[in-house]
């Protein structure tokens, strides 16, 4: 029987429980004890590390309760803690301890959790986290892991990239452990792997071919915009997992000012609901006609984040603004909103890779970014968009292809490579690569040493 349970639990709805345990600090698993009638189970569970009498405390997460939904709202099931990787959670607790159970996501009726004392009470450096991540502007990688000493040394740490291994590095300050490795040439999709006391962990990242594909800086005004249809959700993580994102766009188009959908007039504003469920990427350059300090202002539907580079490099772009929700069309908002930029000093007579990403689920969409100088008023709701004067395109002419490479092998041993742009080498897959100073075709004979070859634009 059911004596009791917590219902009617929203996302991110959290509850504090206080117990004393042993003041020998030991290690337990952590097993919760819940219902869900609808989705599935998605909990957190955190250690307090602040004063759990004050407002505002901090926390440190230690594993997830995960599972599918059980036969009822009443019928409870057992969820045991399991790390990001999936094993079995073991939580170091002593003393008066406060714990915090929060509903991620699914659904949730809590009835208790039950911490048992751990079989295992030596463990190896526990992994806290790997990156980088998703989408990457930057053929030049590099690779960080993070981890936390716990009563096993760290042994035979390596990193890996596709499975071959990298020059690996690990540096340590107090408790924490850093793991890092670089990679060079990097194109495409690609598995990282950390291996350390006889586990490892994977994680991946994509360098999409895009990125360097990027016309002269001032070749053509506007932007280049790219659309992804037949998506769901408002995650640009879900538009970036996507193979298709961004090399194989569904529809590509110039915009002529720094907006999408648009009219073609600037002074026009565009429909508020022309598609549904897909993402689009508005990608080039920007050229500000004065020295000084620039703030920027997005107004999307819905969810986006806006890139700027310190050059014309694509590997130098960091978010400097973003919308979490959605706003109505040119609806600027005020300085302090997360929409609206840090200032950011930029130079006439200069250009700067710039590149927006949005994401629409249902209803409205649009997306629109201004700017101002910093010591200007804020820009208001319906201002104009930067205009086509101060961007240039990405892609011009819509070449947003790769360049072409063949191979062919003579009869006496030799290759023949043609290929469109510049020809690229490298001994190895990952790396380093190297510009051919050659016209196509290019002749390597048999004796040559074994390589990598690929072409760029």
């Amino acid at each position: 029987d059911i004596d009791f349970k917590m219902g009617w639990n929203d996302n991110g709805d959290w509850y504090n429980y206080t117990r004393d345990f042993p003041e020998d600090a030991a290690y337990y698993n952590v097993i919760g004890r819940f219902s869900s009638g609808g989705a599935a189970v998605d909990s957190k569970l955190s250690i307090v590390t602040s004063d759990a009498t004050e407002e505002g405390q901090e926390t440190t997460d230690v594993g997830t309760f995960k599972g599918p939904r059980t036969a009822c709202w009443d019928c409870f099931e057992f969820f045991p803690l399991r790390t990001a990787s999936g094993e079995l959670a073991a939580v170091k607790i002593g003393g008066e301890t406060t714990v915090r159970l929060t509903k991620v996501g699914g659904n949730m009726d809590a009835n208790y959790m039950a911490f048992v004392k751990a079989a295992v009470q030596e463990y190896p450096p526990v992994l806290v986290s790997t990156s980088p991540n998703g989408v990457l502007r930057s053929s030049t990688v590099n690779l960080s892991v993070s981890l936390t000493k716990r009563e096993q040394a760290l042994s035979d740490a390596q990193l890996s990239v596709d499975g071959n291994d990298i020059d690996t590095k690990v540096s340590t300050d107090g408790d924490n452990i850093t793991i890092t490795g670089t990679v060079t040439g990097a194109s495409g999709s690609h598995t990282a792997k950390v291996s350390f006391n006889g586990t490892s962990s994977e994680w991946s990242f994509k360098v999409p071919v895009l990125y360097s594909q990027g016309a002269a800086a001032g070749s053509a005004a506007g932007l280049t915009g790219l659309e992804y249809h037949d998506i769901g959700t408002t995650s640009i993580a879900t538009l970036q997992a996507q193979d298709k994102f961004p090399g194989s766009p569904d529809a590509q188009a110039v915009a002529p000012y720094f907006e999408w959908p648009q009219t073609g007039n600037i002074e026009v504003t565009p429909a508020g609901n022309v598609r549904d469920n897909y993402g689009w990427v508005m990608i080039g350059y920007i050229h500000p006609p004065e020295t000084g300090e620039y703030v920027f202002h997005v107004a999307t539907d819905d969810n986006s984040e806006l890139w700027l580079s310190t050059d014309e490099s694509p590997a130098n772009a960091v978010r400097i603004a973003q919308e979490s929700t959605w706003q109505g069309i040119r609806n600027f908002q005020a300085e302090g909103d997360e929409s609206v930029s840090a200032p950011v000093a930029l130079e006439a007579g200069k250009a700067y890779f710039i590149e927006l990403v949005t994401k629409e689920g249902g209803g409205g969409d649009n997306a629109a970014v201004a700017w101002r100088l910093a010591d200007d008023a804020d820009v208001g709701a319906g201002a104009l968009p930067i205009a086509g004067e101060h961007l240039s395109q990405w892609l011009v002419d819509g070449d947003a292809t790769p360049p072409t490479i063949s191979v062919v092998r003579n009869a006496d041993g030799s290759l023949t490579v043609e290929f469109e742009g510049t020809l690229q080498t490298a001994p190895t897959v990952n790396g380093p690569w190297t510009d051919v100073d050659a016209t196509s075709p290019v002749n390597w004979s048999k004796d040559q040493a074994a390589g990598f070859a690929r072409s760029k634009k």
